[in-house]
């Protein structure tokens, strides 16, 4: 039997990340900078992970933070981007519109890291119900955005 609770958790992340920048928003007009607002929204992340890093008992090993490859580095530059993007984007286009065209991004980027097994995935191959759901997800983006 297949467990519901890995769908069920998925959803809520998606759910509560769909108000990260609505509130960076917020901040950033209180504080009169996007820059300021998501570098509050990265700090208050990096804070809580490092704390819950702490709490575990692990420990950074700094001797091998220089065998890491470059690429690494790409996580954290993908949630810069993404968090300063919502800033610039949302009171643009709306909180609707970015997430459904993040969203139809994400399983590109997922489609293609699947099939050629990017960063030491497994690869996995093309199929037509994956293309039919990633071009689902564009008709979505032209519905709610130009619908």
């Amino acid at each position: 039997m297949v467990a519901l609770w890995p769908v069920v958790l998925a959803v809520f992340i998606g759910a509560a990340l769909s108000f990260q920048p609505v509130i960076n928003n917020v901040s950033a007009g209180i504080l009169n900078s996007a820059l300021a607002a998501a570098t509050i929204s990265l700090l208050t992340s990096a804070i809580l992970v490092f704390s819950v890093l702490l709490m575990r008992g692990e420990a950074i090993r700094l001797d091998k933070i220089l065998d890491l490859p470059w690429w690494v580095l790409l996580g954290g530059l993908a949630g810069a981007i993404f968090v300063s993007g919502g800033l610039i984007l949302v009171p643009r286009i709306g909180v609707t519109s970015f997430f459904v065209c993040v969203i139809a991004g994400q399983l590109v980027g997922a489609v293609i890291a699947d099939y050629i097994g990017a960063f030491g995935l497994v690869s996995r191959d093309l199929s037509i119900s994956k293309l039919v759901g990633v071009f689902m997800a564009f008709l979505a983006v032209l519905f709610v955005r130009f619908g």
